[in-house]
């Protein structure tokens, strides 16, 4: 039934909710109404897609150098990953399947749903406050890129550098100048990800054992290949 905050006030708790029903009323499941809980942390298995969905693998890249350097970071900067990308993938209606070590699979209704999952987590990532070990390391530090961009000289902004360079354009006087301007975006800090998402049939099966939805089809191996030769960021 998934996870929920239950109690009161001082008293809450956070607890993975089960049902259990005989085999005989397994098909009645879906018609049962939503858990009434104070926040719903995770999505349970009548809310798992079925039939098709989106199948999510979003996995941390460099994850054995990493233990190898630090085996103490690591685990403490995968918590606030998994914590992170978790607690995006509930608002926007995704399924976790598993979420182990440097692994986050999860399966969406709609495709759109799971590439704003993807996106949203790799902006938020880069927002986390990391381990400062982590950011001192190459595999964690933070890296930018500065696009050229022409702006307005009429408008300097307080924010950036405005260079004086000679203009390119052979109708212009020879003392004709153009105002460049820098501005630094940043593109990787703290942990790299990278995500593979693929839309496809999938058969869902309810694991005994963990009571979590699993997905059998084409769309999983699919997914998991794009993910293994995605670029990290």
């Amino acid at each position: 039934m998934g996870e929920h905050m239950l109690g009161k006030g001082q008293e809450q708790v956070c607890m993975q909710l089960y049902q259990v029903l005989p085999r005989e009323l397994v098909h009645r499941a879906p018609q049962l109404g939503p858990v009434r809980s104070i926040h719903q942390l995770s999505h349970g298995f009548l809310e798992a897609p079925s039939n098709s969905a989106a199948i999510c693998f979003m996995s941390v890249s460099y994850l054995k150098a990493l233990e190898l350097w630090n085996p103490d970071v690591t685990a403490a900067a995968l918590e606030q990953w998994h914590t992170t990308v978790q607690g995006i993938l509930t608002k926007r209606g995704g399924y976790l399947v598993e979420a182990v070590d440097g692994l986050c699979l999860a399966a969406f209704t709609r495709p759109s749903s799971a590439i704003r999952w993807a996106l949203e987590s790799i902006e938020a990532c880069l927002n986390v406050d990391w381990p400062p070990e982590l950011l001192d390391t190459e595999l964690g530090e933070e890296q930018y890129y500065t696009p050229l961009q022409r702006r307005n000289i009429s408008r300097p902004s307080p924010r950036s550098s405005d260079q004086q360079v000679p203009s390119t354009d052979p109708f212009a006087g020879s003392g004709s100048i153009s105002p460049v301007h820098f501005d630094r975006v940043l593109l990787f800090r703290g942990l790299r990800m990278k995500v593979g998402v693929d839309w496809g049939a999938v058969k869902a099966d309810l694991h005994p054992a963990t009571a979590r939805v699993t997905f059998r089809g084409r769309v999983m191996n699919r997914a998991a290949r794009i993910s293994s030769v995605a670029k990290c960021g």
